[in-house]
C-alpha cells in the first residue's frame, strides 16, 4: 500500500490532511468454484500511474491460456492460447458490441454517452426483471460491494499490522 499525497488542498485551498491510498498491491489466495483448488489473484490499483489517464487494464494468466485489455485501447482484445507449441499473443479488433441496442453503430466507436446509457439501461432492466439481462450485462450487488470493502478493509489492516489477514 502507498499513501503518496500526503496532503492536498481542499474547497478553500487550504492544505489538509489526506488518507487516500494511491496506489495498492493485493497478493490474494481464492476458491475455483467449479474444483474446490485454491488459486492465487493479484489485484492492483494504481491511483497514480505515470503515462495513464483513468486507465483501466483487466489480466488474466491461466494454464492454457490468457487475455488481457485495457481501456487505453478499448477495442483490442489481445488473448493467447497454449495447446504445448509456440506461445504468441492474438490481438483482436473488437467492433461496438452491447448489451442493449442504442443509436450508436457497430462500426462506431463508442463514447461515454453511449456508456452511461447502457449502466442506466442495466439498472432500469433490473428493477424491473428483477435480474441481469446476463453475466456480462449486469449491475454491481450489494454483497458484491460489500466483499470489496472488506477485501480493502483487510488490505489496510494487512499493510499497517504487516501480516496476512483472512477474509
Amino acid at each position: 500500500m502507498s499513501n503518496l499525497v500526503k496532503q492536498r488542498p481542499d474547497a478553500k485551498g487550504n492544505m489538509v490532511a489526506c488518507e487516500t491510498w494511491e496506489n495498492g498491491t493485493l497478493l490474494c489466495e481464492t476458491i475455483d468454484p467449479k474444483t474446490g483448488e485454491v488459486f492465487p489473484i493479484t489485484i492492483k490499483t494504481q491511483r497514480i500511474a505515470p503515462g495513464e489517464t483513468d486507465t483501466w487494464y483487466f489480466e488474466i494468466k491461466g494454464m492454457r491460456g490468457c487475455g488481457r485489455w485495457s481501456s487505453k485501447k478499448p477495442r483490442t482484445l489481445e488473448i493467447m492460447q497454449y495447446n504445448g507449441g509456440e506461445q504468441a499473443w492474438q490481438h483482436i479488433d473488437m467492433g461496438a458490441s452491447v448489451a442493449y441496442k442504442g443509436i450508436t453503430g457497430g462500426i462506431f466507436e463508442i463514447g461515454f454517452s453511449d456508456i452511461i446509457q447502457q449502466m442506466w439501461a442495466a439498472f432500469i432492466y433490473e428493477l424491473v426483471e428483477k435480474k441481469p439481462l446476463s453475466t456480462f450485462a449486469s449491475c454491481v450487488t450489494p454483497d458484491e460491494v460489500a466483499y470489496s470493502h472488506r477485501l480493502l478493509t483487510a488490505a489496510l489492516e494487512s499493510h499497517k499490522n504487516k501480516t496476512t489477514v483472512e477474509i
